[in-house]
């Protein structure tokens, strides 16, 4: 059975929900997990998932065309996830910045829309 990506927002809304990751950290990962969540859903349903860089290209170029494509379609949840792929790049890079509680469920809410 293949690992379906949802799974990652389902579980990024667990551990908002527990007090045990009722910190800075667990605000950061819940934040990455529903980026990561959403962009693997919008992937999969723009049937990009095959993808690979061209020879010379860095991966990430793959996070451009999902969100490029995305908007092309449907340009609030493309924008939703532009904005939801700046939280996850502060999240995950920005240790001076701030992460509260406010942000992870930011993230989890701009996350629901682009997944419906």
């Amino acid at each position: 059975m293949s690992f379906k990506p949802i799974d990652f927002l389902k579980i990024a809304d667990d551990l908002l929900k527990d007090k045990n990751y009722d910190h800075p950290a667990g605000y950061r990962t819940v934040i990455g997990r529903a980026y990561y969540g959403c962009f693997l859903c919008s992937r999969d349903r723009l049937g990009l998932q095959k993808w690979q860089p061209r020879k010379g290209k860095k991966r990430v170029e793959i996070h451009k065309i999902v969100i490029g494509t995305l908007k092309s379609k449907d340009g609030m949840k493309g924008d939703f996830l532009s904005k939801l792929r700046r939280k996850r790049n502060d999240a995950d890079y920005d240790m001076d910045l701030t992460v509260g509680k406010d942000d992870a469920i930011y993230a989890i809410k701009l996350a629901k829309r682009i997944t419906v």
